[in-house]
């Protein structure tokens, strides 16, 4: 009976900041009420190997994590009040998620709205210069 909006993004490290902005954007225009973003890794032997021949330290495992995310109000953890990317100078971050993929970004914004790691973004950047940086806000 799912009636809304569905999508699939594969951006390697861009890929959750991508699905966050795109949730995000349906909530403002309220094309949804609610939104279920998740990012998925499945741990790929080849993905390894390229990372390696790369140059590029790449933690690697599988993993999921969803949120479950809504306009409302109130919250009772936190806000997601900016997402950004980009491709020039990634703004500072005393969290940078460097080579992160997406599950591994995912968990670690889910960790900062559950503790309370409010106002400085949270950074992941690609060798080739592209950024992500979602910052948190505390709950109302």
């Amino acid at each position: 009976g799912y009636t809304g909006p569905c999508l699939t993004v594969n951006q390697f490290a861009m890929s959750w900041a991508s699905a966050l902005l795109t949730a995000w954007c349906w909530l403002a225009e309220s094309r949804v009420e609610r939104v279920l973003v998740g990012a998925v890794d499945e741990y790929q032997p080849l993905l390894v190997e390229a990372a390696g021949q790369a140059d590029c330290p790449l933690a690697t495992g599988e993993g999921a994590v969803f949120l479950a995310l809504s306009a409302a109000e109130s919250c009772r953890y936190g806000l997601i009040t900016d997402v950004a990317m980009g491709n020039l100078a990634p703004p500072a971050s005393p969290s940078p998620l460097h080579y992160e993929l997406p599950a591994g970004q995912a968990f670690a914004l889910a960790a900062a709205l559950v503790n309370g790691a409010f106002g400085q973004p949270l950074v992941a950047t690609e060798p080739d210069g592209a950024w992500s940086a979602i910052t948190l806000g505390p709950p109302l």
